[in-house]
This record gives structure tokens, C-alpha cells and sequence, in this order.
């Protein structure tokens, strides 16, 4: 063959772009398949990790850490938040945002300080069928129906088992959460069997895979978390001033932190983190199993209120960021209902706080005839501090005979 020319065989045919540059600009490997590219973007919202291994061929992309700065979005929220739902402004907020609350808990086993952290998360799932990272619906095509998470509130604190059933309670009170979903691990377990016969409604999370894989690719059939950051679907509190943020939210800088720290591995700290993947993950799965969400999430009342008071977003969720006053739409709901200046009907319908909320007397097994408690049979002033076994009447925690 000296002398001849040597003929390189031609490229295959079946690959049209190989390696090439997408024309859309936009990283993608199919540049040439529509339909591969909406595959993937349907993967990348719910599994980015999965989305960058397989589809884009960089499997070292599911190392390192799991949230990132990019993936934080922040929301502006009435004073209050330190109050729960004993604060008018935040349940005005509440009501009007169309969504429900919900509370996850990771448990320790004690309260040592080698031992880690019993957290809980509460978060406002809101429905929402919009997306919010200026993704092309005809591209990618229509949103799911699916929630957004509002973080509302964070508990971090060392606890025995006897102290943990006082703290769900407590935070069940504070909240009214609809669902308070609590890992079958630890003291979770004996916490579960304590409260089986209260009305907090409790359901127990059994995790069977790791926390990274939880995280990342959606263990238990949930779509990913961090897909649900990526997406744009997690939001954190901000208050008026930073004043107010020191104060009031002064969990949030541990809570991001964590979060950032976060990649999966043993021996980091991920307590906070174990309890907002088990709510999200739940608000992933109802979220995308309801293309309508129920209707008795809110009371004929607070539905006629916003109504009236034009108090939803353009995509159902809070008017977050739009001239929306919560002040003024607290005085919507009261103007809506003159009689709610009575002092009685204001307490009724949470607008004032009861100073004496938490003590005995305002409890419903307290006898205000004979200053006795009918639950302990026994006499009991009407200021001494509540017990576990308080009863406000609105929440539901207590056992009814």
C-alpha cells in the first residue's frame, strides 16, 4: 500500500451532532432531538443530579455539596412569624396564600451533647402551576401541578423522649399544622406511640434510603429536593428590616448553613436538613398526585374573605412583592365582619392574644365553677401554667371523652 492514499472511513450516520455545540445554547447533548430535550428538562426539574449523569455525561457531578447559593430564593413575610398562628398578621397570611401547613421531624435518641439535634421544620405548602426560573413552557412544556414550600419556622433543640412529646404538642399548637410527618428512628418511634391517641395528625416516616439519595434523587418515589431548589420552589422568610431577621428568625443563618454544608456523608451535621427532606418530600408526592388540590383546605369564611379582598397571587400562591399589604388585608377581613370588634369575637377568631393563653383557665379541662381540673381531678388555679395535657380548643392536640 506504499504510496496510496489512505481513505478515513466515513462518520457514522445515526449521530448527527456528536459532541457537538447545542445550538440553542443551553449544554445539551441531543442538540439534534426535541423530544430528548424535553426529557431531560422534565428530568432536570425533578432530578438534576440524574439529569447531569446520564444526559449530559458528567457523572462526577453528583458529588460535592447538595444546596448551593443559587438555589436559595427568598420571600417577604409579615412580622409575627414567632407567634405561629396566634399572630393575626400570619394567619391573615396564611388564609390568604390558599395553602396548608406542614411539620417534619428528625429525632435523636438523647439529650447529651455528643448526641445530635431534635429538629423540626414547619413549612406553608401553597399550589402553584407556574414555573419561576423563566423556563420556556414551549420548550420544556406546561408546569406541573405541584406545591411551593414556604419555610415558616424552625425548632432545634436536645431532648429526652419525655420532652419531645411536649414539644410536638407545643409545636402543633403553635402551628395547626394538617400534617405532622415525624422518622420512625430514635425516640420518633416512642414520640409516635405517646401521641397515637391524641388528634395531632401524625404520620410516620420510614427512610430506607441513604440521606444524600434521599435528597438528591427522591428517595420513596418523591421527586428530588434539591430538584425542588433548583426549580425554584423553596422559598425562606425575610421580614421588614434586618433588625427584625436578627431577631425573629435568628434560626436562619444555622439553618442555611447546614444546608450548605450538607453533601450526604456520615458524621456531618444534618439534623435540620433530615427534617425539611421528609416534608418536602411529602408536599413532592401529594403535590404532584393532585391535579386539584381539596377544597376543605380552607374555611368557607377565609375563601369568601379572599374573595373579596383580591387577597391571592397571580399563580395562587401569596401576593408576595406586589404593593400586598397583610395589614390591610387583616383589616379586610375584619371589616368584612363589623361584630369582630367585640373583644369575645376578636379572642374567638385569634385576632387578639389571650394574655392568659397557656395557663389553665384558658384550657378545656379546666372547670371555671369549682377552679378544678377535670382532666387531673384535682384543684387547680386558673393562672398556674398549662401541662402537656393543655387543650386550647382550636387545635385539637387533646383527647375528647
Amino acid at each position: 500500500m506504499s504510496g496510496s492514499m489512505r481513505i478515513a472511513p466515513p462518520p457514522p450516520q445515526h449521530i448527527e451532532y456528536p459532541y457537538d455545540v447545542d445550538p440553542k445554547k443551553q449544554g445539551f447533548f441531543w442538540p439534534a432531538s426535541e423530544q430528548k430535550r424535553i426529557d431531560y428538562f422534565a428530568v432536570k426539574r425533578l432530578r438534576p443530579a440524574e439529569a447531569e449523569s446520564v444526559y449530559q455525561c458528567r457523572p462526577g457531578a453528583r458529588t460535592g455539596s447538595v444546596f448551593v447559593e443559587a438555589d436559595f430564593r427568598y420571600c417577604r413575610i409579615p412580622n409575627g412569624v414567632d407567634l405561629g398562628m396566634r399572630s393575626p398578621a400570619i394567619r391573615a397570611f396564611v388564609e390568604s396564600s390558599g395553602g396548608i401547613i406542614a411539620q417534619g421531624w428528625d429525632t435523636a435518641i438523647t439529650a447529651t451533647s455528643q448526641a445530635d439535634y431534635t429538629a423540626c421544620i414547619t413549612v406553608l405548602l401553597v399550589p402553584c402551576y407556574e414555573y419561576h426560573r423563566d423556563e420556556d413552557p414551549a420548550m420544556v412544556g406546561t408546569c406541573d401541578t405541584h406545591f411551593d414550600v414556604y419555610i415558616l419556622d424552625v425548632y432545634k433543640a436536645k431532648v429526652e423522649i419525655g420532652d419531645l412529646v411536649t414539644a410536638i404538642r407545643e409545636q402543633h399548637q403553635k402551628w395547626h399544622p394538617r400534617i405532622v410527618l415525624i422518622e420512625k428512628k430514635a425516640n420518633g418511634t416512642p414520640a409516635l406511640q405517646a401521641l397515637a391517641n391524641s388528634q395531632i395528625p401524625l404520620e410516620g416516616v420510614t427512610p430506607v434510603e441513604s440521606k444524600r439519595d434521599r435528597a438528591v434523587n427522591g428517595g420513596g418515589g418523591a421527586g428530588s429536593v434539591q430538584g425542588w431548589f433548583r426549580a425554584g420552589r423553596v422559598l425562606f422568610p425575610q421580614l421588614e428590616s434586618e433588625f427584625d431577621n436578627a431577631i425573629f428568625l435568628s434560626w436562619l443563618p444555622d439553618f442555611i448553613r447546614e444546608l450548605k454544608d450538607f453533601t450526604g456523608e456520615k458524621g456531618g451535621r444534618d439534623d435540620q436538613v433530615d427534617a425539611m427532606v421528609h416534608v418536602i418530600g411529602w408536599a413532592i408526592r401529594e403535590g404532584g398526585a393532585n391535579s386539584e388540590f381539596p377544597t376543605d383546605w380552607q374555611t368557607p369564611a377565609a375563601v369568601d374573605a379572599q374573595m373579596g379582598a383580591g387577597m391571592i397571587g397571580h399563580n395562587g400562591g401569596p401576593n408576595i412583592g406586589m404593593g400586598y399589604s397583610h395589614a390591610e388585608a387583616l383589616g379586610q377581613v375584619i371589616a368584612a365582619d363589623e361584630q369582630m370588634f367585640d373583644v369575645g369575637k376578636l379572642l374567638e377568631h385569634g385576632f387578639i392574644i389571650n394574655p392568659f393563653d397557656g395557663m389553665c383557665g384558658t384550657c378545656q379541662q379546666f372547670d371555671q365553677v369549682a377552679n378544678r381540673c377535670k382532666y387531673h381531678r384535682l384543684p387547680m388555679s386558673a393562672v398556674h401554667p398549662a401541662c402537656p395535657e393543655y387543650d386550647d380548643g382550636y387545635s385539637l392536640s387533646f383527647p375528647r371523652a
